[in-house]
């Protein structure tokens, strides 16, 4: 994170009191794009997650015209054991990610970029937002002093995986979509 920025929003989503705020957006994905997606990846050998991550970071490089960013990243640090999937409590951190994107680069190569990022962060994300700040000599300890937008993937498939006969879980299609 040495030299790191914060993000730089256009001046419009600083001052339209239509972007001011937190906003979640939620998007339920059909299994058959899951399955298409996870087809399409498997040469790269990474996860949907991953690219999920690379496609919001580079829309953020886009809309923030920025190549040098930093977004927090929503990490599960469920216990490392069989069927630590299953065992009930919240296990969430979000840890500084920080993403510089290359002039010239090609999809290939920034699939590589992000798999080898989510890799070194893994041995980070037990430690401690207010923690990660202090190591790095952040003195704004009230409030998010590293970034400014973050990124959580949210996979429940314990859910799917339990059925609908056990009344864990309601799954609609969007309509519209194939």
């Amino acid at each position: 994170l040495a030299g790191y920025k914060r993000l730089e929003f256009p001046r419009l989503l600083k001052t339209d009191k239509r972007f001011t705020g937190m906003k979640t957006y939620e998007y339920l994905l059909r299994r058959s794009l899951l399955a298409d997606l996870k087809e399409t990846l498997a040469p790269f050998n990474t996860s949907i997650r991953d690219i999920c991550f690379g496609a919001y970071v580079f829309m953020l490089s886009i809309l923030c015209n920025s190549e040098d960013l930093v977004v927090g990243s929503v990490t599960n640090n469920r216990p490392q054991k069989q069927d630590g999937d299953k065992v009930l409590g919240c296990f969430l951190n979000t840890v500084p990610v920080r993403i510089i994107i290359p002039k010239q680069l090609n999809w290939a190569r920034y699939i590589d970029i992000i798999k080898a990022k989510m890799l070194v962060i893994k041995k980070y994300e037990r430690i401690s937002l207010f923690e990660i700040a202090r190591m790095i000599n952040e003195k704004n300890q009230g409030a998010n002093p590293i970034f400014d937008t973050l990124f959580n993937f949210v996979d429940f498939h314990i859910y799917f995986e339990a059925g609908p006969e056990n009344g864990r879980y309601q799954h609609q299609e969007a309509k519209g979509m194939n």
